[in-house]
């Protein structure tokens, strides 16, 4: 009986830890990957249906990085920072239409077309998702009750 545990437990886990394999990263998106993101340590490659993203940390960033499988285009950019990464005038904006609430983390996304902003702020009751544009313009405020709050 322990021995068909044993073989169980150690086919659960293979199964369990068997990933998808590495995808097959194209010419094209290895150098425009190559030309945008100099120095970069290791870079974990997840492949989706139309489109290859490199998820790597550079200057101590979190970057996620959408590139299109056929002509390797950048797509997108996420980058996961605190308060210091943000731009001097976005942050001078922010900090002028929130005092001195703590600015918990910032999650900047970059399209072709636009830069936002999805800002994580506390103070000692509520926790604030702000949405700013790439001017300092508050697209949207939700707020919400801090669970670790008294």
């Amino acid at each position: 009986m322990k021995l068909l545990i044993i073989i169980v437990a150690t086919a659960l886990s293979a199964h369990a830890f068997a990933g998808k394999p590495t995808p097959v990263i194209n010419a094209k998106v290895l150098s425009t990957f190559s030309v945008i993101f100099k120095d970069v340590g290791s870079v974990s490659w997840i492949e989706e249906s139309d489109c290859l993203i490199a998820v790597f940390k550079k200057d101590h960033i979190l970057y996620r990085a959408m590139l299109d499988k056929t002509n390797g285009s950048l797509l997108q950019t996420i980058r996961y920072y605190g308060e210091n990464n943000l731009p001097p005038t976005l942050l001078f904006d922010l900090r002028k239409k929130i005092g001195k609430k703590e600015i918990f983390g910032v999650t900047e996304v970059m399209t072709p077309l636009a830069t936002n902003y999805i800002i994580v702020v506390n103070d000692a009751k509520s926790m604030y998702k702000i949405n700013v544009d790439a001017n300092g313009n508050i697209i949207s405020q939700k707020k919400f009750k801090r669970g670790d709050a008294s």
